[in-house]
């Protein structure tokens, strides 16, 4: 079990929090496929999902650097990780000006995304039947280790309690 459990493999993410004076794009989401414009992959516009998260007359920018825990970038100081997404944002177009920054931080997060690399379908089985073996039920995209989007995550709390009768 233990072995299996060691053996399943996640990546790192850093959370790149922006708080924007004034409008953002019309855009949910925009992923960054091109390292010359920066390390972060996506970047999306809670704000443009209820103006609720953000001040009247402010706009939130949430840019996703995914890494490995090994990854120097993962451990790079709060100010560096947020001047290099400034920087491709303004290279991207969508955020020029610095100034209109109101507040930044970053949050570290050690386990982000499952990696399905071959041995994983094994492995996984294992710590299932373990724990179910143990009376331990498994629901949503942390406890079950895999990739669930918001609509797999409601799936699988539905799922659990329909078979709870």
């Amino acid at each position: 079990m233990q072995e299996a459990c060691d053996g399943l493999r996640s990546t790192a993410l850093l959370s790149v929090f922006l708080g924007v004076r004034g409008e953002v794009p019309p855009y949910s989401w925009v992923y960054v496929p091109s390292p010359e414009i920066g390390l972060f992959n996506r970047v999306s516009f809670p704000s443009n999902y209820s103006p609720a998260v953000a001040p009247p007359g402010h706009s939130a920018v949430l840019a996703e650097i995914t890494c490995t825990r090994e990854d120097p970038v993962f451990s790079r100081p709060d100010g560096e990780i947020v001047s290099h997404v400034l920087g491709g944002l303004a290279k991207m177009g969508i955020l020029e000006d610095p100034g209109r920054v109101a507040y930044a931080a970053v949050a570290r997060s050690p386990f982000a995304y499952v990696v399905y690399d071959l041995g994983y379908q094994e492995r996984i089985e294992v710590v299932r039947r373990f724990c179910e073996g143990a009376g331990i039920d498994l629901v949503g995209r942390f406890s079950r280790f895999e990739y669930l989007n918001m609509d797999g995550i409601i799936r699988s709390a539905m799922d659990f309690v329909e078979a709870q009768g």
